[in-house]
């Protein structure tokens, strides 16, 4: 099964960047809260730890996401880490596949982001 990718040439700005081990449902219904707010300069990435037809089938068509897959269970660690170094955007927002996605709170982060800058951001959701 091909992994599929963000063009190289995108103009990322945010990446929210999810690894995923048997939580398709979860990780799905939380896509579909996000995807409205998708662009060019705002995409979604999952790593799941087992090859997914399921995941493949619902997310390759989608313009501004990536998926890939490892062969086997790496952990989310190493998920993390593959997402976080292969991807094009200047800030990577790291959650998990069970995060409730709130679609005015990352718009709200996207604004703030691409106001101040920073150069390392750290965040707490409380």
């Amino acid at each position: 099964m091909a992994n599929f990718h963000i063009p190289e040439n995108a103009n990322l700005f945010i990446e929210i960047i999810i690894p995923t081990y048997r939580r398709e449902k979860t990780l799905l219904d939380n896509f579909r809260k996000i995807n409205p707010l998708l662009s060019e300069r705002f995409g979604v990435a999952y790593c799941s730890n087992e090859e997914s037809k399921t995941l493949h089938k619902a997310l390759s068509n989608e313009k501004h996401c990536r998926y890939l897959s490892n062969p086997k269970d790496m952990g989310g660690a190493y998920s993390i880490k593959r997402l976080v170094c292969t991807s094009l955007a200047e800030y990577c927002l790291i959650l998990s596949d069970e995060d409730y996605i709130d679609g005015s709170s990352v718009q709200r982060l996207f604004l703030e982001l691409e106001a101040t800058k920073p150069s390392l951001c750290l965040l707490k959701v409380v």
